[in-house]
C-alpha cells in the first residue's frame, strides 16, 4: 500500500514497522520511502488484504518533512481491495451540463450504492450513442477507491467547482480534465467498465428541471432515489437554491425520504413546493405483497373537487413511488391547504382496494 504526503519526508521513517497499524489487523513487514520525490511511503503487509473488507489505516508514530513539520494524523484512512464494478453498482447521481459562465465547470457525480470497494481506474465515463458511448475516458486514470455509500464528483476543473458551489468535502472532488463535453440541453451519459459493459446510463434533457426556474444555467440536476431507475424522469429534480444549485460530492439537496414499511405512505405529509431544498415535493409510496399491480391516484381539495391525477391505471411491481410537485392538472400551482389522496389498486388475483391519505401543501 502506498501512502502519499504533501511534502518531502525525512529519512528517519525507514523500516519503522510500528509507524502504522490497521483495523482489522494486517501484519506489517516494513515501511519504505519512495524515490525520487520521497513524499510517499510503501507499506508491505505479510498477510493478504481480503476482498470485501474495509480496513482503516492509523498513523501511530510521528512523520516529519524536510522543513521540520511533524505529521500527526488523528483520522483513520479507509482502504481495501477493490472488486470489479457490475451493473448498477455505481449510479449517476448528479450532473451539471449548463455551467454559469465556463463550460469547464461541468461535473458528473456518481454514488457507490453497492457493498463493494470500487477503483475508478476500472470505470469509464462515456458520452453519446444509444447503447454504446461514442467517446469513453477512464474516470480516474491514476486510480481512486470508492467506498460503499460514498460520493465522488468528477470535475472538468476542480478549482471552478470549488469556487462556484458549496463543497462540504473537497476530497470528494476529483479532477478529470478529459471528462467529455456534455451537451447543454440533452444528451446521454454512460458509466461502463473497461470493456464498455454498462454500469449505468442516463439520457437527460433540460425539461427535467424544475419548470418554475427562470433559468437553468448553473443549476445541477439531482437524483432523488438511488434505488429507483435512473431513466425515470420523476427521479430527477433541480438542485435547490438553498444548496447553491449544486451539491457536488455529498448528499443531494433533493434526495428522497426513506421508505416506511407500510402499504401506502405519503412522504412527507406536509410539503412546500417552492424549490428551496426543504420538502419541495411529496411522494405516494406504495408497497405490495406481490407483483403485477395496477394503481390509480387522484388528489382532491377540501371541497371534494379533483385537483391532480397522479397515476392512471399505472402498471407497477411490488414497490412504486409517485411524486407530486404541487401542480394541478393544468400545470398551475395548487392552492395551499389540505388535500385528500385517494389510492385505488388491484391485480388479476385480488379485488380493488381503496385507501385515502392526507397531505398538506404550504408556501413559505
Amino acid at each position: 500500500m502506498r501512502v502519499h504526503f504533501s511534502k518531502t519526508l525525512t529519512q528517519d521513517v525507514l523500516d519503522q514497522e510500528d509507524l502504522f497499524r490497521t483495523e482489522p489487523t494486517l501484519n506489517i513487514l516494513n515501511v519504505n520511502e519512495v524515490p525520487s520525490e520521497y513524499s510517499s511511503l510503501d507499506i508491505q503487509f505479510s498477510t493478504p488484504v481480503s476482498l470485501g473488507v474495509t480496513y482503516h489505516l492509523h498513523l501511530d508514530g510521528r512523520v516529519s518533512d524536510c522543513g521540520g513539520n511533524v505529521y500527526t494524523v488523528t483520522d483513520n484512512i479507509p482502504f481495501g481491495r477493490p472488486s470489479p464494478p457490475a451493473h448498477n453498482d455505481l449510479v449517476i447521481n448528479e450532473i451539471l451540463t449548463n455551467a454559469t459562465s465556463d463550460e469547464n465547470a461541468d461535473y458528473l457525480e456518481i454514488y457507490n450504492r453497492s457493498g463493494k470497494i470500487i477503483d475508478l481506474k476500472e470505470v469509464k465515463i462515456g458520452y453519446g450513442g444509444d447503447t454504446l458511448p461514442l467517446k469513453a475516458v477512464t474516470a480516474v486514470s491514476e486510480g481512486r477507491q470508492m467506498l460503499p455509500g460514498s460520493y465522488i464528483a468528477l470535475c472538468k476543473r476542480k478549482t471552478l467547482t470549488l469556487e462556484q458551489y458549496i463543497c462540504r468535502d473537497e476530497k470528494a472532488l476529483t479532477e478529470c480534465d478529459s471528462l467529455p463535453d456534455f451537451a447543454t440541453t440533452q444528451g446521454i451519459i454512460h458509466l461502463t467498465d473497461r470493456s464498455l459493459r454498462s454500469i449505468d446510463r442516463f439520457a437527460y434533457t433540460e425539461a427535467m428541471h424544475y419548470p418554475k426556474l427562470l433559468t437553468v444555467k448553473g443549476v445541477a440536476l439531482e437524483r432523488i432515489h438511488f434505488d429507483m431507475p435512473t431513466q425515470d424522469e420523476s427521479n430527477w429534480r433541480s438542485a435547490a437554491e438553498s444548496a447553491g444549485y449544486g451539491t457536488p460530492g455529498y448528499r443531494n439537496s433533493q434526495a428522497g425520504n426513506t421508505l416506511e414499511n407500510t402499504e401506502f405512505e405519503i412522504v412527507p405529509n406536509v410539503f412546500s413546493p417552492d424549490n428551496d431544498g426543504f420538502d419541495d415535493f411529496t411522494e405516494v409510496v406504495c408497497t405490495f405483497p406481490e407483483e403485477e399491480n395496477r394503481i390509480n391516484i387522484v388528489l382532491y381539495n377540501n371541497h371534494g373537487h379533483p385537483v391532480k391525477r397522479i397515476a392512471n391505471n399505472v402498471f407497477c411491481g411490488m414497490e412504486a413511488r409517485f411524486r407530486w410537485d404541487g401542480e394541478d392538472d393544468n400545470g398551475q400551482p395548487a392552492s395551499a391547504g389540505m388535500y385528500v389522496v385517494q389510492i385505488e389498486c388491484w391485480n388479476l388475483r385480488t379485488k380493488k382496494t381503496m385507501r385515502k391519505r392526507k397531505v398538506v401543501a404550504i408556501y413559505r
